[in-house]
């Protein structure tokens, strides 16, 4: 029993599984009718062979109607006739629709009006419709529109024109009320868009005084008021109003104006059988004509030159597109397709025998790289100054304090770092420049901007090193201590000599080079017009720079931690307020400036005004907040007798020794050196903490000696040392 209830139950699912496939196969398999009916010259050939070429594709029956005769003799079309109707277009429309069994259809009609309740009536009957380059886009409803937008065939037609005479100048169009005008709408907003830049060629209508008459209405001439009066139906809309036999006159009308180039936005024109005779005629005025249509008949007047360019759509795919689009409709349903199946445009132009001049924007510094080298002027002119003016100084008590080689280190630092605005004022004046000289000048950058820096923070770093060993010693009362210069070279050449090792790695690995590179831009003849020189690593710069960063970023944050360790020091021997004022002030910039470095790479002005700048604050700020404070205590304490400096540097060192050795709290006691000497009585007062603790670790100090005493030898070895 169970046996025979399992094979019941498989043969149950093996015919519902064939039901499903033969039903598959069936929906599959279906042979659906499908019609296009399109217009009657030589453009519908083409749509219609990529029509059949994809119904046979897809195994559907198509059939081809063109609006002036039945190609097929399924039906005849005399009693159906509708004399109200504008075009047998929406006749045969109507008879497919109502009485042709068609299970889907496209269709191009060149009349607007009509076409909206042949839509309506379709969508009620479930016909899908597509249409194809025509007037009737957003008309809806039909199912999708294949093609391009006849305002995008006009802009076309401007950007071959613009290819064609790039000197600008002026032009007249021939268009109708229908398609073409939609198309000259686009034209004339593409060709005019640039005529409020004075870079731009500039074109313009030209403007024309004479009268028009229309057939049947000889008796009242309407004056022409240009090729695009508006929309108002009594204006001219195009040569159509004339008839076929007015396009010589107009035509000799429109060349006796002289325009640099003449627009047929429809084929009207170049129909004419006395077309090629117009243009040999003035062919002496050198006017260019620019048609649409790429038809064989159009080509043809494209290798004669009677006409020199040509815009088209691609028709054959127009064709195989509607097919495989209303198939997809019938049977994925109608969600399955766009509103909109765009489709290329076809462009053809002579070529002239020689092409206008290639205008190259490459991207110059032009005068602007004088701004770079006055900054670097303006850098070194102050740190020459500071150098004189610390040997000529070199044995004044303020210098001495300040220590001057490590003042000479950081203004060399300074003038190192501002040496890196010579190579980025480079300037290659569009011209090839030698790879070795490319190399040189971008690898400078990276190699003088790094080095100075790190010597003039390491050089920082190392005196208030230096000074935070004199007043923050335990032992500093019971022997002399020395801190020789060349012991704080040590990490001043650590610092330099990591920054050398990465840079000499970048180098030799892969170098900075200036290259200069093309931007994606082309002119209308596909010539490359902008260009920008930099300086580019093959594998990238970020390897080389985030190390670097890392060292320098750690020699700014040792010499904030040395400034802070030395906050309780008088000036006279450590700047710490003004490397904190620096080091802030190149935070600021920083965070302002590299942002907009990274992000104006592609803009070679804007970088090189941001980096230039960049490096130029960083040197002011370091000379200024450096040099400036030491150059007003000079002046203060040249004022001053010998003895009267020696017994402010003893005050400072009172002070200062004080706080080191009492920690944090003691504010109050920062003597500044434009301050008045505090009297004995008074210093003895304020330090007498401190006094005891110095009296009771100096080994020579007398029980009978006084707290003053015991002070004032220890001010005077400590002076000694430091000034050692």
């Amino acid at each position: 029993m169970g046996t025979h209830l399992v094979h019941a139950l498989v043969y149950l699912l093996l015919a519902t599984v064939s039901s499903s496939a033969a039903n598959n196969t069936a929906r599959e398999a279906k042979k659906y009718r499908l019609a296009i009916v399109t217009g009657s010259g030589d453009w519908s050939i083409p749509v219609q062979r990529g029509w059949y070429d994809e119904c046979q594709r897809l195994n559907d029956s198509c059939q081809h109607y063109k609006d002036l005769h039945l190609e097929t003799d399924d039906f005849n079309l005399t009693d159906v006739y509708d004399d109200d109707d504008k075009h047998m277009c929406i006749t045969i429309l109507k008879h497919l629709i109502r009485e042709g069994d068609f299970d889907a259809i496209a269709a191009k009609c060149p009349y607007r009006q009509g076409m909206p309740p042949i839509f309506e009536e379709a969508k009620a009957k479930g016909i899908p419709i597509a249409v194809f380059s025509g007037p009737h886009e957003g008309l809806g409803p039909y199912n999708t529109y294949v093609g391009r937008s006849e305002e995008d065939m006009g802009r076309t037609v401007a950007r071959l024109l613009k290819k064609l005479r790039p000197e600008g100048g002026t032009y007249l169009a021939t268009y109708n009320d229908g398609t073409s005008a939609a198309r000259f709408h686009g034209f004339k907003e593409e060709v005019e868009k640039d005529n409020n830049r004075d870079d731009r060629p500039h074109w313009t209508e030209t403007p024309i005084n004479y009268t028009v008459l229309f057939p049947g209405d000889q008796a009242s001439p309407l004056p022409y008021t240009g090729p695009y009066p508006g929309w108002d139906p009594n204006g001219y809309r195009g040569i159509t109003r004339l008839g076929y036999d007015g396009i010589p006159w107009f035509m000799e009308k429109f060349a006796e104006v002289n325009p640099t180039a003449i627009i047929f936005l429809y084929q009207f024109p170049m129909r004419h059988h006395n077309y090629t005779d117009i243009v040999d005629n003035y062919r002496h005025k050198k006017i260019t004509y620019i048609g649409v249509d790429g038809t064989a008949d159009n080509l043809h007047y494209i290798a004669e030159e009677y006409v020199d360019g040509l815009v088209g759509e691609q028709t054959y795919e127009m064709g195989r597109i509607c097919a495989k689009t209303l198939h997809r409709i019938l049977t994925e349903g109608p969600d399955s397709v766009p509103a909109k199946v765009l489709t290329k445009l076809i462009s053809y132009n002579l070529e002239p025998d020689e092409l206008p001049d290639l205008v190259d924007d490459k991207s110059l510094l032009g005068d602007l790289k004088y701004i770079g080298l006055v900054y670097f002027g303006i850098v070194a002119v102050g740190v020459v100054a500071c150098i004189i003016w610390i040997l000529v100084n070199r044995k004044s008590t303020v210098v001495k304090a300040s220590q001057p080689y490590f003042l000479v280190v950081t203004a060399a630092g300074v003038l190192v770092l501002g040496s890196t605005l010579i190579p980025l004022s480079f300037d290659d004046n569009g011209e090839d420049v030698a790879e070795s000289y490319a190399k040189g000048v971008c690898m400078s950058i990276p190699w003088l901007g790094f080095s100075g820096f790190s010597m003039t923070f390491s050089a920082m770093f190392a005196k208030t090193w230096r000074v935070n060993q004199f007043f923050n010693a335990k032992n500093a009362m019971v022997r002399r201590i020395r801190v020789r210069e060349r012991d704080v070279l040590i990490p001043l050449l650590v610092i330099f000599t990591s920054n050398t090792i990465v840079l000499s790695c970048w180098t030799m690995i892969d170098p900075l080079i200036y290259v200069r590179t093309y931007s994606d831009g082309t002119d209308l003849w596909n010539r490359e017009i902008a260009s920008i020189g930099k300086c580019i690593s093959k594998n990238g710069s970020w390897p080389y720079l985030i190390p670097l960063a890392l060292i320098n970023l750690t020699v700014i944050g040792i010499a904030c931690w040395q400034a802070y360790e030395a906050r309780d020091i008088c000036s006279e021997f450590a700047e710490t307020k003004y490397i904190a004022m620096t080091v802030f002030s190149l935070t600021q910039s920083f965070i302002t400036g590299l942002p907009i470095v990274a992000v104006t790479t592609d803009d070679p002005e804007t970088f090189y005004l941001v980096s230039t700048l960049l490096v130029f604050g960083v040197c002011l700020v370091v000379l200024s907040l450096i040099f400036i404070p030491k150059v007003q205590m000079q002046r203060h304490y040249g004022k001053m007798s010998e003895a009267d400096q020696r017994k402010a540097m003893i005050v400072s060192v009172r002070v200062s020794s004080g706080m080191s050795a009492m920690g944090p709290g003691l504010g109050s006691l920062a003597f500044s050196a434009t301050q008045s000497i505090p009297n004995e009585a008074d210093t003895r007062e304020r330090l007498e903490g401190v006094y005891e603790v110095r009296a009771a670790v100096l080994p020579n100090a007398s029980t009978n000696d006084s707290d003053q005493l015991v002070a004032k030898r220890v001010e005077l070895q400590m002076v000694s040392s430091y000034a050692e």
